[in-house]
């Protein structure tokens, strides 16, 4: 199971960013959607863009970040991180994530989250 967090920050506003993010976490299976502050929210009706700079991330499951990085964020609290944005701060989303894939790395990021964990053996 996956926590998709969505970076609803001001900056996610700018070249329809937040609509990209949404798009690709429509094509994440086995997960639940929140905002940065910890809000579990509906990808048919996503909230507002706001700057709630509180960061609420406490999931036991794969943490993934769909983010431009430009807030401040922990260190290495997210598993994965996909960048948004042709502005996204890709040193700063390393900081926050172990793993990042860039944009141009899409379907690097989509085969890593949606592959089966069990082997492709014939055996």
């Amino acid at each position: 199971m996956y926590s998709v967090y969505i970076d609803n920050s001001g900056s996610m506003g700018e070249m329809d960013k937040m609509s990209v993010a949404v798009y690709i976490a429509r094509s994440i299976k086995n997960a639940k959607f929140y905002l940065l502050n910890g809000r579990e929210v509906n990808l048919d009706s996503m909230p507002p863009l706001d700057n709630d700079k509180s960061l609420h991330i406490q999931s036991s499951d794969i943490k993934i970040l769909l983010s431009d990085g430009l807030f401040d964020g922990g260190k290495k609290i997210f598993d994965i991180a996909l960048s948004i944005g042709i502005d996204a701060d890709i040193e700063a989303l390393n900081e926050m994530a172990k793993q990042v894939y860039e944009m141009d790395d899409i379907l690097a990021f989509l085969d890593c989250v949606n592959s089966n964990n069990e082997s492709d053996s014939w055996d």
